[in-house]
């Protein structure tokens, strides 16, 4: 009996100080990832766990020094080897997802948030985070925006929840309530000149040119330096008929980013409104010339889009017109209550086809069905030049 007592202190003792050292170690490890002292911390998780190779904790916290070091592949199976012994901790699995998202594995990095909201539904960033991951391709995008709003409901002060959320209708082409998302956002983060950029993108799908010239400045004005906002406030400029003032932004837009050559198609009718037509000229032949080597059918964003153009050319080759329509219209993200976006669409592939006159046709019925759609008018006009 006295040996079995002095049996059971010792490993009591011997548990309290394995305890202890463990303790120790976290600690010192934590404070070394602080400093940004990665590899040492990452020297001492290792040797920790050659004397406790099971050990949850550890290898959870190797994992986020492997993220942190952007080396995606160990990270993974350091939070795999942590899930192995705590199956069901929802902050492991958390970044076990993103670890598959940043090294590009989009299915593995959804099946794993989806396990930890099956655990946690209620888990405001877990269903931010699985919104995130669902929004990312079309086919699922309806339901990551329901996740996106679900996780909003829970906690409306998730950091840049309203921009995802906005950005998420944006893609789903339903401008109006992205329009209030992004204001939100940017009551939330007055300085944010993304979610400002995509309020003034919002606005010219809206044909609101004003406020979408005002948002382009505000986007400026927060360092939000891209291209693509000189490029929106000159088009919101010409649109506006100030083609005076149209021309810097422009030619700026063009300086940063020779590609956006949609561009030079705005700086020509600028020229002609202000009656110089050789410059004007200038600028149509450089967008006919640079137009010839741009495959336009990259309008259409992402694997699932790109997966639509391969399937609808084949058809319109042997002259489906009509099946091609059905199937652009029944593309997830399409308003049922309008065909524009699917005529529109379809003009964009014929217009990658080199078939203009089709084209011009389609567009023209796109225009009629969705005045107010910029899309439209831009690539009508391209058609049409």
């Amino acid at each position: 009996m006295k040996v079995l007592v002095l049996f059971l202190l010792v490993a009591a003792v011997a548990a309290g100080q394995a305890g202890s050292d463990l303790v120790s170690v976290m600690s010192k490890g934590q404070k070394l990832v602080a400093d940004g002292e990665l590899a040492k911390a990452q020297e001492l998780y290792e040797g920790a766990l050659r004397s406790f190779p099971d050990n949850a904790d550890l290898h959870f916290e190797l994992g986020m020094v492997y993220l942190r070091q952007r080396n995606w592949a160990k990270a993974i199976d350091s939070y795999n080897h942590s899930l192995s012994v705590s199956p069901k901790r929802i902050k492991t699995l958390f970044y076990l997802a993103e670890a598959y998202f940043m090294q590009a594995d989009l299915e593995r990095a959804r099946e794993t948030i989806a396990q930890a909201a099956s655990i946690a539904p209620n888990d405001a960033q877990v269903c931010q985070k699985y919104g995130q991951y669902l929004s990312a391709k079309l086919e699922t995008r309806h339901e990551g925006l329901l996740q996106l709003q679900r996780a909003r409901r829970i906690d409306a002060n998730l950091e840049h929840i309203d921009f995802e959320i906005g950005k998420t209708q944006f893609e789903l082409t339903d401008f109006q309530s992205a329009s209030g998302s992004f204001e939100t956002a940017l009551k939330k983060e007055p300085g944010d000149g993304q979610a400002a950029f995509f309020l003034a993108e919002t606005n010219a799908r809206l044909g609101d040119w004003e406020r979408a010239r005002h948002y382009y400045d505000y986007a400026l004005d927060d360092n939000y330096l891209d291209g693509a906002t000189y490029y929106g406030k000159g088009r919101a400029l010409v649109e506006l008929a100030d083609f005076e003032s149209a021309l810097p932004p422009l030619q700026r837009a063009l300086a940063m980013q020779p590609s956006l050559i949609q561009a030079h198609f705005q700086l020509s009718k600028a020229y002609r409104q202000l009656g110089r037509m050789s410059d004007a000229g200038r600028e149509a032949k450089l967008f006919a010339a640079m137009n010839d080597r741009i495959d336009t059918s990259r309008e259409l964003k992402g694997p699932e889009e790109e997966n639509a153009w391969k399937h609808v050319q084949p058809l319109l080759e042997q002259g489906n017109e009509q099946q091609a329509l059905k199937y652009l219209a029944e593309l997830p993200g399409s308003d049922s209550s309008s065909h524009g976006n699917s005529y529109f669409l379809l003009g964009v592939i014929y217009f990658s086809m080199g078939r203009k006159e089709d084209a011009k046709r389609v567009l023209v019925t796109a225009e009629g069905l969705s005045p107010n759609d910029s899309r439209v008018a831009a690539y009508l006009g391209m058609a049409q030049l």
